[in-house]
């Protein structure tokens, strides 16, 4: 049986058990009736009651007493709010792990985007709801206590003390480090980094860390600041500006797939050739970019990330005193079109 089947079969028995069909307190289907039922094997029809006992919707009595159902709390457990963009593919996606994790714990998720010059009112209102955990992403620090606030995206979040926020997001400085060293691995030394000022400091750190262990000393030299919005102006003079300076480059290694597709799209209207020659990478995995085009990057499975920080703020709740922070690790996809030269 497929993952998608065993997810069929834990949505039925999770949808008659939200039925009422099992009334609180008798005894569950056993595991042999549900795979004679469903035509399974009695192990995929123990995963699924497993998932339903992690769900907190059955418990087990102990070992050959059988499965019994849980008394359902009230809908729902806990309501969070996200403050941030959904606009993007990456946010669209870490928005929708959180959905998803919020609703397998009973739980209710609000959306807001507030402009900037109304967050402060926002959040002074939020105390007369019953909303119990907050994430948020691009706000910088959010004042909201005594409600939990968790951070989904390394930021500069200016409060006193840095380290009591919470925070779960992936690794930007290993996941930059790791997609330069896989650049550099390929012999290239022309490198050339257009960095957003937007992006997470992290990455930059990564990058620069990888390149000084390979001898390259002058990294902030091959940095090329981008301040504006992206457009194909200000793609075509970075791009422009770099090849000026550095007419060899090799490499162009972005950290975001935003910037680095402004940088393709510059590319193309200047009738440059880059497939092949010229290793292009981004980060972010972001749907419409990287599965478009031949470049590497760095996947930081944002849906991941969402369903994961549901978790933890789970547990802030449960206990007050807990700091949660968390990196989780990312993946570099797209690694077979960075072109390989001929070593030194």
């Amino acid at each position: 049986m497929s993952k998608s089947k065993l997810t069929e079969l834990i949505d039925s028995l999770r949808g008659e058990l939200m039925s009422g069909a099992y009334p609180p307190g008798s005894r569950f289907p056993s595991e042999y009736r549900i795979a004679e039922k469903y035509n399974i094997n009695k192990t995929t029809a123990n995963k699924a009651v497993s998932a339903l006992v992690f769900e907190g919707l059955l418990t087990r009595a102990g070992r050959g007493s059988g499965t019994f159902v849980k008394q359902l709390q009230s809908f729902p457990v806990n309501q969070f709010v996200y403050i941030g963009s959904v606009q993007h593919p990456y946010y669209a996606s870490l928005v929708h792990g959180l959905q998803q994790a919020a609703l397998t714990h009973h739980c209710l998720l609000s959306i807001v985007a507030p402009a900037p010059d109304q967050l402060s009112y926002f959040l002074s209102k939020l105390h007369t709801t019953k909303i119990s955990g907050i994430f948020s992403c691009n706000y910088g620090y959010i004042n909201a206590a005594p409600i939990p606030v968790l951070y989904l995206e390394e930021e500069n979040i200016a409060q006193p003390d840095l380290n009591n926020h919470h925070y779960v997001t992936c690794d930007s400085y290993q996941g930059a480090y790791q997609i330069m060293h896989e650049v550099l691995k390929r012999h290239h030394r022309d490198i050339v980094i257009p960095f957003h000022i937007g992006c997470t400091p992290g990455r930059l750190q990564g990058f620069y860390a990888a390149m000084q262990e390979a001898g390259i000393r002058d990294v902030e030299e091959r940095t090329f600041w981008i301040y504006d919005k992206h457009s194909s102006f200000v793609g075509q003079r970075i791009l422009q500006k770099m090849l000026q300076q550095y007419p060899g480059l090799t490499a162009i290694v972005a950290a975001s797939d935003d910037d680095i597709f402004m940088i393709i799209k510059a590319a193309e209207q200047l009738g440059i050739p880059w497939r092949g020659k010229i290793a292009m990478t981004g980060f972010g995995n972001v749907t419409g970019i990287s599965d478009m085009l031949p470049i590497a990057t760095v996947d930081q499975h944002p849906q991941l990330i969402g369903q994961e920080a549901v978790q933890a703020m789970q547990r802030i709740i449960a206990n007050p005193k807990l700091t949660i922070q968390e990196h989780l690790n990312t993946e570099l996809v797209g690694l077979e079109y960075l072109p390989i030269l001929s070593a030194r």
